[in-house]
């Protein structure tokens, strides 16, 4: 119930557009459940974020786009 809670949180924060915050909860929720139900939902989005934050309008900005980048790639693929 947990884990679900904080995909559900981190997707809410998605629809408002709170990237940052939405990353952050992800990064909770796969620290803790790394291998839980939720797991590979958690990294879709995870990586959904960070596509976001590495754009260059976006607002906070990721501090490394092309980290982010590359991360997100990772994490599509973990998935696949």
């Amino acid at each position: 119930a947990h884990e679900r809670a904080l995909v559900e949180l981190a997707y809410e924060h998605i629809r408002a557009g709170r990237f940052a915050d939405a990353e952050a909860r992800l990064r909770g929720q796969l620290a803790v459940y790394p291998s839980g139900p939720e797991a590979d939902l958690g990294r879709v989005l995870l990586g959904t974020c960070l596509l976001q934050r590495a754009r260059p309008d976006a607002n906070p900005r990721a501090a490394d786009p092309g980290k982010a980048l590359d991360e997100a790639l990772g994490l599509v693929r973990q998935v696949a």
